[in-house]
C-alpha cells in the first residue's frame, strides 16, 4: 500500500448518516446479484482492496481497488462469461491460486445467475475430474500455475467444453483468455432477477464415502449473510484507516464468508494471496491493521514467528474459526491491540471464535469473548458459543430423539442458512436431512444457557489447519497403491496444525516397499492438505468385535508421534 492510497482511504469514508440511510433503504433489496452495485453506490471511491502486486488487465492497472473499480471489473467479467454462452443455472468451475480475481469471478458468476463451483487448488487431476463431472460444469476457469501443476492435459476432462485462463500472456491451445474477453466487454451489466430457492453455489466438502459431496447454497442463505453484514457496516461509523488483513483461502467456505462480510461492511482489506507469518506480521505493524481473521494454525505460526516482537497495538478485532483455538494463543493475541492508555492495555481487543460448516453457509455459532471482568473472560472448556442468525439447534441421539441438557449427542440444525440437500446425493440426503433439520455429524452437548460444547467428531474427521480431512476418503486413495493390503488413516496431535493425518498400513504378502516410498507416493497422488504426513507399516492391525480396524487403539498408540 502506497502512502497516497492511505490518504485516499482516509478521505473516502462516507458521511455516517448518509451511509446509514442508504443501507437501511436498500436492506430488503440486497441479493447475490445486485449487492456489489448497491455497495458501490454507498461507498463509491472508497478503497476496498490493496494488493501485494500490481494487476494489469489493459482496461485496469493498479495495486488497489475502489468499490467502483470492483463493480466495473466484475461487470466486464460477467459480460465475458455471457459472451461465451453462460446463462442462469449453468455451472462454472473455478480453480486458481488464492487471488483476488477468483473472488471477482465468483461475484461475476453470482451476478449473471450462474452456479459457481469453487475447487481447492491442491486437488489432484482425478479429484478435479470427479467434481466437475458431478457438478455437471462445462466451463472451467483456472490460471497457469494450477493448470501446470494439477490439470496439465485438458483431454482428461471431457465434460469441460470451454476452458478459460486468467492471464495476460499467451494461453494454451483451446483456451480463452479472460483478460482479452474482458478487454472488449462492457462495464455495464444489469443484475439478473433471482428467487430465494435459486442455487448460488455448490461447495464441495470431503465425504465419508470416498468422494466429495456438494453442498448446495441457495439465494436466501447467502443473501441473508450479505444483508446482515451490510447492516452492521451501516450501523457503525466508518473509521479512518480501519484495515483488515485477508489471508483465508477463497475456495474454503470460511474464506468466502469472510470476503463477503468485509466487502458488505465496508472494511478495506490488504489481500494476501499466500499466508506467510513473518510477512503478515510485518504488514500488521507497518499499516496498522485493525482486523485479522484466520484459522488456529495461523495463530500458532504467527506466535512462533515472534508476534510479541512486532507492534500490533492497532489491532481491534481478532477472529478464529474452522477449528478449536488453543487457549495459549487466545490469551497471547488478546494481549495485542485493544484500547491502550499510556502504553498499557485497558480494554482488550474484540476476539470472536466461530463454529460452523459449509452446510450452514459458514457460521452456526459464535463465541464473543467479553471485554471486562477477568472471570467472565474465562471461556468454558470446549464451548463454541451460542447459535446465531435464526439458527435452531438440538442435541439428539441416533434416532433423532432429543437428549437431556448436558448430555452428549449429535448436533442437528435448522434455519434459513442451512442447506436443503447435497447435490445429486439421494441416499446421503435421506440420512442427513429430516423435516428441515440437518445432521452435522458433530457430537456436542448443550448447557442450560443454550451454549454449545464440542465433544468429538463423529465420523473420524481430521482437522488440519482449518481444512477438513476425512479418513475414509484418504484410505480409499491410499488403497490405489498396489502394495497395500489394509490402511487406517487417523489424526494425531500437532502443535501447529492442531492435527495431522498419518496412515497405518499392512502390506500385501511379498510386497517390498518402505515407509518412505509410500509417503512419497501419497504426496504425489493425494492433495497436499490431506495427504498423510507419516506412514507406519505394521504386521497386524488391531480389530474390534465386528472385525473392523479399531482406530481408537491406533490413536492411543500414536497420539504423540509428532510431539515427541
Amino acid at each position: 500500500m502506497k502512502e497516497k492510497e492511505r490518504v485516499q482511504l482516509e478521505n473516502t469514508k462516507p458521511f455516517y448518516l448518509k451511509k446509514l440511510f442508504k443501507v437501511l433503504f436498500a436492506y430488503n433489496k440486497f441479493n447475490t446479484s445486485n449487492w456489489i452495485d448497491i455497495l458501490s453506490g454507498i461507498y463509491g471511491d472508497r478503497k476496498i482492496f490493496f494488493l501485494e502486486k500490481e494487476l494489469d488487465y489493459g482496461f485496469f492497472k493498479g495495486s488497489s481497488f475502489t468499490y467502483k473499480d470492483m463493480l466495473k471489473f466484475i461487470n466486464r467479467m460477467g459480460n465475458a462469461f455471457k459472451e461465451l454462452g453462460v446463462k442462469k443455472g449453468d455451472r462454472i468451475a473455478l480453480i486458481t491460486m488464492n487471488r483476488l480475481e477468483l473472488a471477482f469471478a465468483y461475484f461475476a458468476g453470482m451476478k449473471i445467475g450462474a452456479v459457481v463451483v469453487p475447487l481447492n487448488a491442491m486437488y489432484k487431476p482425478h479429484e478435479i475430474k470427479y467434481v466437475v463431472e458431478n457438478a455437471e460444469a462445462d466451463v472451467l476457469v483456472t490460471d497457469r500455475q494450477v493448470f501446470n501443476a494439477s490439470i496439465v492435459d485438458t483431454k482428461m476432462f471431457p465434460s469441460i467444453k470451454k476452458w478459460i485462463m486468467l492471464t495476460r500472456e499467451e494461453v494454451p491451445e483451446g483456451f480463452y483468455s479472460l483478460s482479452e474477453l474482458m478487454l472488449n466487454a462492457s462495464e455495464k451489466l444489469d443484475p439478473i432477477e433471482k428467487s430465494p430457492d435459486d442455487i448460488v453455489s455448490i461447495l464441495y466438502t470431503s465425504g465419508t464415502t470416498g468422494y466429495p459431496k456438494g453442498a448446495i447454497l441457495h439465494e436466501e442463505a447467502v443473501a441473508r449473510t450479505i444483508k446482515r453484514m451490510a447492516l452492521i457496516g451501516g450501523l457503525f461509523p466508518t473509521f479512518n484507516r480501519f484495515l483488515a488483513l485477508y489471508v483465508v483461502p477463497l475456495a474454503h467456505v470460511m474464506g468466502y464468508v469472510v470476503m463477503v462480510s468485509l466487502c458488505s461492511m465496508g472494511i478495506p482489506s490488504i489481500f494476501m494471496s499466500r499466508f506467510e507469518p513473518e510477512t503478515a506480521l510485518q504488514i500488521m505493524e507497518k499499516y496498522g491493521v485493525r482486523v485479522f481473521i484466520g484459522v488456529p494454525a495461523m495463530y500458532a505460526m504467527l506466535s512462533m514467528a515472534g508476534a510479541k516482537n512486532y507492534d500490533l497495538s492497532k489491532m481491534k478485532v481478532w477472529g478464529s474459526a474452522a477449528d478449536a483455538l488453543p487457549r495459549e494463543y487466545l490469551e497471547e493475541f488478546r494481549g495485542y491491540g485493544g484500547i491502550r492508555l499510556f502504553g498499557k492495555q485497558i480494554i482488550p481487543p474484540l476476539f470472536l471464535e466461530g463454529y460452523g460448516q459449509v452446510e450452514t453457509t459458514g457460521i452456526t455459532a459464535i463465541y464473543v469473548h467479553p471485554f471486562f471482568f477477568r472471570k467472565w473472560r474465562e471461556k468454558p472448556h470446549g464451548c463454541v458459543g451460542k447459535p446465531r442468525g435464526n439458527m435452531e439447534v438440538k442435541i439428539v441421539d441416533e434416532n433423532w430423539n432429543e437428549v437431556k441438557v448436558g448430555e452428549p449427542g449429535e448436533l442437528i440444525v435448522r434455519g434459513p442458512r442451512v442447506i436443503k440437500a447435497y447435490w445429486k446425493a439421494d441416499e446421503l440426503n435421506r440420512i442427513a436431512f429430516k423435516d428441515g433439520w440437518f445432521r452435522t455429524g458433530d457430537l456436542m452437548r448443550m448447557d442450560k444457557k443454550g451454549r454449545l460444547y464440542f465433544v468429538d467428531r463423529e465420523k473420524d474427521m481430521i482437522k488440519v489447519g482449518g481444512y477438513s480431512v476425512f479418513s475414509k476418503e484418504v484410505e480409499e486413495e491410499m488403497m490405489a497403491n498396489p502394495n497395500i493390503a489394509e490402511v487406517a488413516v487417523i489424526g494425531v496431535k500437532d502443535k501447529i496444525k492442531g492435527q495431522k493425518p498419518i496412515a497405518v498400513v499392512r502390506l500385501k504378502p511379498g510386497a517390498k516397499t518402505t515407509e518412505e516410498e509410500l509417503l512419497q507416493w501419497a504426496k504425489e497422488h493425494i492433495a497436499a492438505y490431506k495427504a498423510p504426513r507419516k506412514v507406519i507399516i505394521v504386521e497386524e492391525m488391531p480389530y474390534g468385535a465386528t472385525m473392523k480396524i479399531d482406530k481408537k487403539v491406533l490413536r492411543k498408540q500414536y497420539e504423540n508421534i509428532f510431539l515427541e
